[in-house]
């Protein structure tokens, strides 16, 4: 907990608004007055610790750098037994929740019903989908989905009519299991490698992207390329068509149409896997080829922060954090009571 909420509260744009924006204090005083725990005072009470300095964006002392620790803030009762210790559900549990108070259309009794019906027509898609962006951020309208929310389409194939359904869906980040990755893209090399027998250039390329990673490496972007594979539903995944009435079989595909101001990545190791695999990416990460050009592109992330685990798994490990000043550029460890 302590690394996630560390890293949130190095993110330029997140503090600043904590620390700036007059919204946050009307959201406190909201709760406060109804005498309920809110999330939104417990960032303001870490942050303002952690940064004090009024001119966070412009100046700081380097030597104002704290740990979540010293802050001595129990986030107990504001979690009320929500959060099941894995971190994806604190990430969503934290971006839902700062969400839900300081959303600026509390009035709007209906916030919560957006029309996102099955799209039949691949020719509508492009109109679902600008309705669909401009009623949730109506309805949605928060300072944490701007930085943190993105869209996605769920393209679902009838094996049986070949109908294809579509539909769109929030999310907050992206988890990845490494070692389904590892084998879906050796089995893509292996595919193409039999395609291409006179394409040496390809194939020496293939070739070394698969000695690494049947050396357990596999890169940044071949999370990407599998996270839009199309995946076969069948057996006890099956769906119901509409048009057949009956469950079929289906393909299902998830496409990114929009990416997040803030992207996050979770990288899911399983227990066995978890010292096996590594991961190579670089301070730079350029997405573009894997969001849906037709309505959003140019999307390029600068490294922010990062979390490890260090130690034995379920033994005496723990999670550490490293994360970019938005002061002075420079990377920092926080690893409980040291930085």
């Amino acid at each position: 907990m302590n690394a996630i909420l560390q890293c949130f509260c190095q993110i330029r744009e997140f503090v600043s608004y904590f620390k700036y924006d007059n919204h946050i204090n009307e959201a406190i005083n909201n709760y406060s007055n109804k005498k309920k725990d809110s999330l939104t005072a417990f960032f303001k009470n870490i942050i303002d610790k952690i940064w004090p300095d009024k001119n966070i964006i412009n100046k700081i002392n380097i030597s104002n750098h704290k740990v979540i620790e010293s802050t001595k803030i129990n986030m107990n009762p504001i979690l009320k037994n929500k959060y099941s210790g894995a971190p994806k559900d604190l990430i969503n549990f934290i971006i839902m929740t700062l969400h839900d108070e300081l959303n600026q259309d509390l009035n709007d009794n209906k916030k919560n019903q957006i029309k996102n019906d099955l799209i039949k027509n691949n020719s509508q898609r492009k109109y679902a989908f600008k309705l669909f962006n401009q009623e949730y951020h109506r309805r949605f309208n928060s300072k944490i989905n701007e930085l943190f929310c993105a869209i996605k389409e769920i393209k679902t194939q009838c094996l049986n009519c070949a109908n294809s359904f579509y539909n769109f869906q929030i999310y907050y980040l992206l988890i990845f299991p490494l070692e389904d990755i590892r084998k879906y893209a050796l089995n893509k090399i292996n595919i193409n490698d039999k395609n291409n027998k006179k394409c040496f250039k390809n194939t020496n390329q293939d070739f070394a992207r698969s000695q690494k990673l049947n050396n357990n490496i596999i890169n940044i972007l071949d999370c990407f390329e599998y996270n839009r594979r199309t995946e076969l539903l069948q057996g006890e995944n099956q769906i119901f068509c509409n048009i057949c009435e009956k469950m079929v079989d289906a393909n299902h595909t998830s496409i990114l149409l929009t990416a997040p101001k803030i992207l996050i990545i979770l990288f899911n190791r399983g227990i066995i896997l978890q010292t096996q695999i590594k991961i190579e990416f670089s301070k730079e990460l350029n997405i573009t080829n894997y969001i849906n050009n037709n309505f959003e592109n140019n999307n390029i992330y600068k490294l922010i922060g990062i979390i490890t685990y260090q130690g034995e798994f379920e033994k005496d490990g723990h999670f550490i954090a490293h994360c970019l000043s938005p002061i002075d550029n420079e990377w920092y460890t926080y690893n409980d009571a040291i930085v």
